[in-house]
């Protein structure tokens, strides 16, 4: 991988900019910068399990970070330009590629948030790889979380109100790292949200299911076990106590002992 000093980096994506307003031009030419600075003897480690993997360019730091600020200025100020971008860049199957088409949907202004949710949906829904889906997840929603709570709650709706799994576990995983987010403050809504799901858990979204609980329980565990409690009073299903006490170690002790005595009245011996 060749050394490459700020000064020439800035000129280089300078000259790569240059053609924002030509999506495939832009896309070809990125490659091309990519390519040359690839660590091409990037091996992984040897103890690891061999699998398929997404392709990736292992770009030093310092270039991708670059990248990202020029995408992030960019969307101030040609906004309608980084769509199609955005939408080459995700078509592309490197990791890098759909790191920055995640980012270029988080950057975008409050007045582009339609084109961001549209996208979060089709592209949530093709994306069968982690290590692409939960960037995708966390960075393309930072503009949608920031001024737009309401709307990243009817995208969770969306995802979870109907019986598609992979919808509910798209929905699930974002609810695992949202409440990881201190300025979503809308929790109420995602209890409101996993309520249905909670009185009956399904065998293929249990653990799924499972995990966003222990990630409110982490965040809120006064709130959680108030929840617990109340979907133990009104459901009579194992799998809704099963999930209980998959909670319990995040909670304190008080807590345990509360939702213990509800799992007891479900389970009178």
């Amino acid at each position: 991988m060749p050394a490459i000093q700020l000064s020439r980096l800035r000129d280089v994506l300078g000259q790569l900019f240059s053609l924002i307003d030509r999506p495939e031009q832009f896309h070809r030419a990125l490659v091309d910068f990519l390519e040359q600075q690839a660590d091409h003897a990037y091996r992984a480690g040897e103890n690891i399990p061999t699998r398929p993997r997404t392709p990736a360019y292992h770009i030093p730091p310092l270039v991708i970070r670059q990248l990202e600020l020029e995408f992030t200025d960019a969307c101030k100020r040609q906004p309608d330009a980084l769509f199609p971008i955005a939408d080459h860049l995700w078509q592309d199957p490197h990791l890098e590629l759909r790191h920055l088409a995640a980012h270029i949907l988080g950057q975008m202004p409050s007045s582009h948030l339609q084109g961001v949710v549209d996208r979060l949906r089709t592209w949530a829904l093709t994306c069968d790889d982690r290590s692409a889906l939960i960037p995708l997840l966390e960075r393309a929603t930072v503009t949608l979380r920031r001024d737009s709570p309401l709307e990243m709650v009817a995208l969770l709706e969306g995802w979870l109100q109907g019986t598609d799994i992979l919808h509910l576990r798209i929905g699930l995983r974002v609810i695992e790292w949202l409440v990881q987010d201190s300025q979503f403050e809308n929790l109420p809504a995602l209890f409101r949200l996993l309520g249905p799901l909670v009185k009956k858990p399904t065998t293929p979204i249990f653990n799924d299911l499972a995990r966003a609980l222990q990630a409110v329980a982490h965040r809120s565990g006064g709130e959680t076990t108030f929840f617990l409690r109340q979907m133990l009073a009104s459901s009579s299903n194992p799998s809704t106590a099963r999930l209980a006490r998959q909670v319990l170690p995040e909670l304190s002790e008080s807590q345990q002992q509360a939702l213990r005595a509800s799992l007891r009245n479900q389970n009178p011996l």
